[in-house]
């Protein structure tokens, strides 16, 4: 299956959501002193509820996460 011009620019802009989010992660979990790394639920839920929106503007399918 091929994924088209429409596709292509919402995974990257997911993609690119999530690594921001990571980032934001380990800057939290440096200022806490922790060295283990934990992607919370409420980023899960924001990702998932992020991909839902996309759905609901047009998109045919949910994204892989």
């Amino acid at each position: 299956m091929r994924m088209t011009m429409d596709d292509q620019l919402n995974f990257r802009c997911l993609s690119e959501e999530k690594k921001l989010w990571a980032k934001a992660a380990r800057v939290a979990a440096a200022e806490a002193g922790s060295r283990k790394v934990v992607l919370s639920d409420w980023i899960r839920e924001t990702l998932n509820l992020a991909a839902e929106a996309q759905l609901d503007t047009g998109q045919k399918k949910k994204p892989k996460s």
